[in-house]
């Protein structure tokens, strides 16, 4: 809280395309960008389009990996690289090893002074349990446990070893390693 006003944020994806315009918009605002292992994304992003009826086959094919690749990571990268503004950057990775620690930066960076049991209780709402439940209104999963209809599919780190050939990694390390390490250096997430 601030004053009689609590902090209120609103979030989607697309909006790393748009972070000058933002800035034009609602000068002085804010942002926080979360970055995700690229390969963990082609798989999320493989299952979000099954759920959605989109795709079929089980199997990530090279063509769909590299698809999402060029035509959203590698994008996104560039935007962040183009960006000359303030945006406080994070890996999903970090954030869900050091969740306690990540959250009081962030929170830092946004002016926020708080104490352990705010952290700790954004941390329990955030869970991969109580999102699911939230989702769903009653079904309760733990982290790893997968459901393919559900937003919320498993909830865990490094997930693209089980779904993505050795080969495919190296493709997409190959197309966008990098373009990320510059993102990090540049973000300072080393």
């Amino acid at each position: 809280m601030r004053g009689n006003k609590k902090l209120v944020g609103e979030s989607t994806p697309a909006y790393v395309f748009y972070l000058d315009f933002i800035d034009n918009f609602y000068p002085g605002i804010k942002k926080i960008c979360i970055i995700r292992n690229p390969k963990d994304r082609v798989v999320s992003w493989h299952f979000n389009q099954i759920r959605k009826g989109r795709k079929t086959e089980m199997k990530i094919l090279d063509e769909f990996a590299l698809d999402y690749c060029k035509k959203r990571i590698m994008k996104e990268y560039e935007s962040l690289l183009n960006y000359n503004g303030r945006v406080h950057c994070l890996t999903y990775e970090k954030l869900s090893a050091d969740s306690e620690a990540v959250i009081k930066d962030m929170l830092k960076y946004l002016g926020v002074e708080t104490d352990d049991s705010v952290v700790f209780h954004m941390i329990k709402e955030g869970s991969f349990r109580n999102l699911v439940a939230k989702d769903t209104g009653s079904e309760i999963r733990e982290r790893g446990e997968e459901s393919l209809t559900s937003h919320y599919r498993k909830g865990t780190v490094g997930d693209w070893e089980k779904h993505l050939t050795i080969e495919q990694a190296r493709m997409i390390d190959d197309l966008l390693l990098d373009l990320q390490k510059k993102v990090f250096k540049k973000f300072n997430l080393f």
